[in-house]
């Protein structure tokens, strides 16, 4: 669908690589759309309603992935509801390159990131 001369394959994308699970294994980062951008919101919004989800970053750090995370036609590789379970299965260093990804990608800078810290 075009709308207005935009495509989903405009968004930026990121092959980053996941050897630690198959030799020259990618997951494609891609910037988010409006509708990504409002689930992660939404999802950060009752994150926010409990202290020790509030305090966890791994868990912030899960949902970005789990909302940056796509396949090759621009549709979500997971379920952003179910970004809990990403720390429980993707690799420490995979999950540090991807969630590096993810927040590039997404304009959190670091002084974005210690803002959110904090509130």
């Amino acid at each position: 669908m075009i709308i207005n001369g935009l495509t989903p394959q405009e968004f930026k994308r990121e092959a980053i690589k996941v050897d630690e699970y198959q030799q020259g294994a990618e997951i494609l980062i891609q910037e988010w759309n409006a509708e990504q951008s409002m689930s992660f919101n939404n999802l950060m919004f009752e994150m926010n309603k409990d202290e020790n989800d509030k305090k966890n970053f791994s868990l912030f750090m899960a949902a970005m992935i789990a909302a940056s995370m796509v396949k090759e036609d621009g549709s979500p590789l997971v379920d952003i509801r179910h970004f809990r379970e990403l720390p429980k299965i993707i690799h420490p260093k995979a999950f540090e390159r991807l969630y590096d990804a993810a927040a590039a990608m997404n304009g959190f800078t670091p002084k974005v990131i210690e803002k959110a810290k904090k509130s």
